[in-house]
């Protein structure tokens, strides 16, 4: 047996979800959005991604409390029984007499990305994702905390409520769960997209 294929490249099917993810508001490819409702296969390297991003997010929870006073953890968020999401976490901070609660989402990066961010570059699908949740929850300004994986060093920074820009997203979710057919692929003259390299679903819209 090669134990280094086993290990990363074996196949495990991840069930079908009955329910599209608000995580994923920010996903430009609609026909991924539409597919992840089905069951798919992932490798146990991808699998292992997920069940680290889960274990990191708990460690830098324990850390923000030192500065927050967390109310809410995993709350569920239900746009309808087709649309639904979990944020990691909502509270406000220890030395706010208003005691204004704030959304709290917690991202792991490499460097490169990391310091994109730091410079005032925020990922277009984080600010997606917690403008859909902070719109829910009737929230107006929230955290992102990103962790740098390769220097372990932690940067927060400040989102405000964009109400237009997450009843777009929401109304774009929307549309793509009500589909009985398969949306059009992404790509570029004819060629996958770019972010096609990555997806779960390369075989199927490529192979």
């Amino acid at each position: 047996m090669d134990l280094n294929h086993y290990f990363n490249q074996k196949i495990v099917t991840q069930p079908a979800r009955p329910y599209l993810g608000l995580s994923q508001a920010g996903d430009e490819c609609d026909r991924r959005l539409w597919l992840y409702q089905q069951e798919r296969a992932i490798t146990k390297r991808e699998a292992r991604i997920f069940e680290t991003g889960k274990i990191l997010e708990g460690m830098i929870l324990r850390e923000l409390k030192e500065i927050f006073v967390i109310r809410n953890r995993q709350k569920e968020i239900v746009i309808d029984e087709k649309i639904k999401g979990h944020v990691d976490a909502i509270g406000y901070l220890r030395d706010d007499p208003q005691k204004i609660n704030y959304l709290i989402e917690i991202k792991t990066m490499n460097y490169r990305r990391f310091s994109e961010l730091v410079k005032g570059l925020v990922p277009k699908e984080y600010v997606a994702q917690m403008n859909v949740y902070m719109y829910a929850l009737k929230l107006k300004s929230g955290f992102l905390v990103a962790l740098n994986k390769d220097t372990s060093e932690l940067y927060l920074t400040q989102l405000q409520l964009d109400e237009m820009s997450a009843q777009i997203h929401i109304n774009r979710l929307k549309q793509i769960v009500a589909s009985t057919q398969e949306p059009e692929r992404l790509s570029i003259r004819g060629l996958p997209h770019t972010i096609c390299q990555w997806c779960a679903f390369k075989d199927h819209c490529w192979g």
